[in-house]
């Protein structure tokens, strides 16, 4: 069913001046018999034949009658919304992850480098047969931004637990290496590390863990681990597991001891390089130096200090390599302190905070409003906090809309359940997609899109009927 829904974010608001539309896209996912998990897990995909071309799916022709009716809608809310000068009404398009008339078998495990022509989205689902049998607990699933080559990342048994629905989980650039936050049975979260080549599993840390940037090789990462009231930061050698405390983002307390907890700062920014970072020093318990020199916590105080100076706001510090000196200064836009959420591209080149887009390496210098809070390739494709994913035409696209606002959903007949969480944060880009990134354009793997004469017939047909 196509469904609709009026966006409440203002940032989407303040952009929705028109309104959007799209066919309902039906996915074919062709699935051999699935071999040894073993073999299979182990296989390079770089010989893998693809038996289908995603610009060949099959999808409703876009005069449907549930599509046709909900594209008068559109021209209809259009219509009086630009009479009364007023915001437009958005659409939220209903895309199918799998058809239950197509799919005949489970879907085949991702091989760690498969190749792909889109970027990647991971949900969460238990599987049943179709009698409704529960065939396996919450698993996590990948496929393409438009709903197809749905691949099952990992088993429960390999997990050793769940993936927590409330913490992202990331691969690595090269897809070999996905680390997430698995809750067991007893609903502990621990940190994990699942090796997608070898199959094999280790823990990283107790309690819940971010990755705030890769490193270009896949084998370090700039970690965060919270575990009870304790913070953690660590530069971590996926491979060896030697961690490498990051003192440089100690209060100084805490330095001066030599201890490895973090307090203070909470959002951090790397540069695509990962040569400069800035970190956001907000709201946290903090130290202060007394009178005799040494250092002692302050509830009292609701900002945090950097040395002995107590700021008239938040403030950041820029950190450059190789010494990561700290530079103070206000290297984010003002929007971005106090509750301002920061959202990192999915290629590390952009962030979102406060309904703006930052470029990573400058991050008070605002460039545009944000179309979503989770960009995928700037400014053209994005996922919203909701999970929709969001479109906006190219300049050379024509028709009467500029945004398209895609919702996944699982089929009720289908092997996955529709008890689904999208996993929005978690995108990745498949090596073989890393080239001339900017310049994709996946719009070919979507459905067609009406053109001026399809809104003005409709917009005839509305009017004789005495609905405008």
């Amino acid at each position: 069913m196509v469904q609709y829904a009026q966006l409440n974010s203002l940032a989407y608001a303040k952009a929705a001046l028109k309104t959007v539309f799209a066919s309902m896209l039906m996915v074919l996912l062709g699935c051999e018999p699935q071999g040894s998990t073993d073999t299979q897990h182990r296989e390079d995909s770089t010989a893998q034949v693809r038996n289908s071309s995603l610009k060949s799916l099959p999808y409703h022709d876009k005069w449907s009658q549930d599509v046709q009716a909900q594209f008068e809608l559109s021209v209809r809310l259009t219509e009086v919304g630009a009479s009364n000068n007023e915001m437009s009404v958005g659409l939220d398009i209903e895309m199918d992850i799998v058809s239950d008339d197509q799919l005949s078998t489970l879907p085949p495990y991702e091989l760690w480098n498969e190749p792909f022509d889109m970027p990647r989205r991971l949900f969460i689902t238990p599987v049943f047969d179709s009698e409704g049998n529960e065939l396996a607990p919450m698993e996590p699933y990948t496929m393409n931004i438009n709903g197809t080559e749905v691949r099952k990342l990992a088993s429960y048994a390999e997990l050793n637990g769940t993936i927590s629905i409330m913490r992202p989980a990331y691969r690595s650039p090269d897809g070999r290496y996905l680390i997430a936050t698995i809750r067991d049975r007893t609903h502990n979260e621990t940190c994990i590390v699942l090796d997608l080549k070898t199959r094999v599993r280790r823990k990283l840390s107790y309690g819940y863990c971010e990755i705030n940037h890769w490193k270009a090789d896949s084998y370090q990462a700039y970690m965060t681990f919270v575990a009870g009231p304790f913070t953690y930061r660590y530069l971590v050698d996926i491979q060896t597991f030697e961690h490498e405390p990051l003192t440089f983002l100690q209060a100084p307390a805490e330095r001066e001891a030599g201890g490895d907890k973090f307090q203070g700062m909470v959002k951090l920014v790397f540069s695509p390089d990962g040569q400069q970072i800035v970190g956001l020093l907000t709201d946290q318990p903090v130290y202060v130096k007394g009178e005799d020199g040494t250092w002692g916590r302050d509830t009292e105080i609701k900002r945090t200090l950097w040395d002995d100076q107590l700021p008239g706001q938040e403030y950041s510090l820029k950190f450059t390599a190789p010494d990561y000196q700290a530079e103070r200064g206000a290297f984010y836009h003002p929007s971005c302190y106090g509750d301002g959420a920061l959202r990192v591209s999915v290629d590390g080149r952009h962030f979102t905070c406060a309904g703006k887009v930052f470029h990573t390496d400058a991050p008070s210098e605002p460039i545009m409003d944000s179309q979503g809070e989770w960009i995928i390739q700037n400014p053209y494709w994005a996922i919203s906090d909701s999970g929709l994913l969001m479109r906006t035409l190219r300049y050379n696209e024509g028709g009467p809309f500029e945004r398209i606002f895609y919702r996944y959903r699982a089929h009720e007949g289908n092997y996955l359940n529709r008890r689904y969480f999208l996993m929005r944060s978690s995108l990745f880009i498949p090596p073989n997609l890393r080239d001339n990134w900017e310049s994709r354009d996946w719009s070919e793997y979507f459905p067609e899109l009406p053109t001026d004469d399809d809104y003005h017939a409709a917009k005839v047909k509305l009017t004789s009927l005495g609905r405008l």
